[in-house]
C-alpha cells in the first residue's frame, strides 16, 4: 500500500469519526429538544424534578443523583435516585442523612451551599480525596448504606431571570462498558446545565402560573362574595318584613288568619331555601378542585347565572343558553366555572364602559367533530383590534387603568388546556365570541 492510499484511508477514517460525531451531537440536540418540551407539559414540581434526575443520569452515565430546592434561604431535600441502591425519589431512611442546608457564607465549606452561592458548576474527581468541602454526610450515607462515592458534579438550577431555583447533584459517573467510576468531563458539565436550566424555567413557570392562578381566583372570589352580598339583601329583606309584620300582629293583640301564617311561612322558606342555594354554590366554587366530572353543560352554566344573578340583574344583562341542552362534557367543573365567570364579569364591564343598551350574553352550546363547544357572544362592541392578537398573554386587559389585572383570560386558557381544551376569541357584528371546546372523551 503506498503512502497515498494510507492517506486517503486515514482521511475516510476520519470523515467517518466525523460523521459519526455529528450524528451524536445531532441526536443529543434532538433529545434535549424533546426533553425541553416534555418539561413544559409537566404538571407539578415534583413531576419536573423526576424528569430531569431521569435524563440527566442518562446523559452523563451518572450511578445517582439528588436535588435541592431553594425555599427561602434553604436548600431543601427533594429528590434522590441512584441506580445502585435502587433508590428513587424521596426515601425516608436517606431524609435522615439529607434534610436541609442554609445558604450562608459559614456554610460554603459544602459543596451544594458553595454551588448555590456563587451560581457555579462544581466539579470533583474524588470526593474522598477534596480538601475544600466538608463531605461529613456524604461518607454518613456511604458508611450507613455501603455505597462508595467519588466523583461528584453539582450544578446551579437557574431560572431564565438569573434565579436560584436548587442545586442538582450527580454522582459517580460511570464506563458504559466496565462500570467503572470516571471524573465527569466538560461535555457532561455542559449537558447537565443545559438540562437543569430547562428545568429550572418549566419550575419557575409553573410556581407563576399557580400563583396567577391563586391571584386569578381571589379576584373571582371577591367578586363572588360582593355578589352574594348583594343578592341576599333582598331575600333577606322579605324575610325581615314577613317577621316584622307577625310581630308587629303580635305587639297589638291583632290577630292574623291561619291563611296568611301560611303564606309568610312559605315566603320566608321560599327566601331561606334561594339563602342557601346560593351560599351551597359558593362553597362548591371556592372548594379544592376536585377530580374530573362528567356534568350537564347547561347544569354547570346555570350555576354560574346562579352565582352572578344579582350581578346580571342589576346591571340588565340578559343571560341566555342556547344550542344542544343535552350536551355532557367530563371537566375539573369549579375550574371551568371560573373561566365562564371571568368571561361574563369582562363583558358586563365592557357593557359599562361601552354604555350598552340591552346588553346580552348567550352560551351556545354544540358538538363539532370530536369537540364539545360553548361559544360565548356579547355584544359589547368588540375587542380593540391593537390588543386582540394579545388577549390571552398574562397582564394584557381592555379595561381603564386600575380596574383590570391581566391574569384572567391568560388563566382561563391555562385552565382550557388542563381540561384538553382551548379558548380563543374572535370579533363578531357588535361585540366579541370566546369559544370553549373541550374534547369529548
Amino acid at each position: 500500500m503506498t503512502d497515498l492510499e494510507k492517506e486517503n484511508l486515514e482521511l475516510k477514517a476520519y470523515i467517518e469519526s466525523l460523521k459519526e460525531s455529528n450524528i451524536q451531537k445531532m441526536s443529543t440536540i434532538s433529545k434535549l429538544n424533546s426533553i425541553g418540551v416534555s418539561l413544559a407539559t409537566q404538571k407539578d414540581v415534583s413531576s419536573i424534578l423526576k424528569n430531569i434526575l431521569l435524563n440527566i443520569k442518562e446523559f452523563t452515565n451518572a450511578d445517582g443523583g439528588t436535588i435541592y430546592i431553594v425555599y427561602g434561604d434553604k436548600l431543601t431535600f427533594k429528590h434522590v435516585l441512584n441506580d445502585t441502591l435502587d433508590v428513587m425519589e424521596s426515601d425516608e431512611e436517606l431524609a435522615d442523612v439529607w434534610n436541609y442546608l442554609e445558604i450562608k457564607d459559614e456554610n460554603r465549606n459544602m459543596v451544594s451551599v458553595k454551588c448555590a452561592l456563587t451560581k457555579q458548576i462544581i466539579k470533583i474527581d474524588d470526593v474522598y480525596d477534596s480538601k475544600h468541602y466538608d463531605f461529613s454526610g456524604t461518607m454518613a450515607f456511604d458508611a450507613k448504606t455501603g455505597y462508595k462515592s467519588k466523583s461528584m458534579l453539582v450544578v446551579p438550577m437557574i431560572s431564565d431571570e438569573n434565579t436560584l431555583v436548587g442545586v442538582l447533584q450527580l454522582i459517580n459517573k460511570l464506563d458504559v462498558h466496565t462500570k467503572e467510576i470516571l471524573p465527569f468531563t466538560s461535555d457532561d458539565e455542559n449537558l447537565a446545565h443545559s438540562l437543569a436550566s430547562q428545568a429550572s424555567v418549566a419550575i419557575n413557570k409553573f410556581r407563576q402560573d399557580k400563583l396567577i392562578m391563586q391571584q386569578s381566583k381571589m379576584a373571582a372570589m371577591g367578586e363572588m362574595i360582593d355578589a352574594i352580598a348583594h343578592q341576599w339583601k333582598q331575600p333577606l329583606n322579605v324575610i325581615n318584613i314577613d317577621a316584622s309584620d307577625i310581630q308587629m300582629n303580635i305587639d297589638f293583640g291583632l290577630e292574623m288568619t291561619q291563611e296568611e301564617l301560611k303564606n309568610a311561612a312559605v315566603e320566608i322558606q321560599d327566601q331561606v331555601s334561594h339563602l342557601l342555594n346560593t351560599l351551597e354554590e359558593f362553597r362548591s366554587f371556592l372548594r379544592p378542585d376536585k377530580p374530573k366530572e362528567k356534568i350537564r353543560i347547561e347544569k354547570l352554566i346555570e350555576s354560574v347565572f346562579l352565582l352572578l344573578k344579582d350581578d346580571l340583574i342589576s346591571n340588565n344583562i340578559t343571560a341566555k343558553i342556547t344550542g344542544d341542552s343535552s350536551l355532557e362534557f367530563e371537566v375539573i367543573v369549579n375550574e371551568v366555572k371560573h373561566i365562564f365567570i371571568n368571561l361574563i364579569s369582562n363583558s358586563r364591564d365592557a357593557f359599562i364602559q361601552n354604555n350598552i343598551q340591552d346588553p346580552v350574553i348567550d352560551f351556545h352550546i354544540s358538538q363539532k367533530k370530536e369537540f364539545i363547544c360553548i361559544e360565548v357572544t356579547d355584544n359589547a362592541g368588540g375587542i380593540p383590534s391593537h390588543v386582540i392578537d394579545d388577549i390571552f398573554k398574562a397582564n394584557v386587559t381592555t379595561k381603564e387603568e386600575g380596574k383590570g389585572t391581566g391574569i384572567g383570560l391568560y388563566m382561563s386558557t391555562q385552565i382550557a388546556q388542563k381540561n384538553n381544551g382551548t379558548l380563543t376569541v374572535e370579533n363578531v357584528p357588535g361585540g366579541a365570541k370566546f369559544t370553549l371546546k373541550i374534547l369529548n372523551t
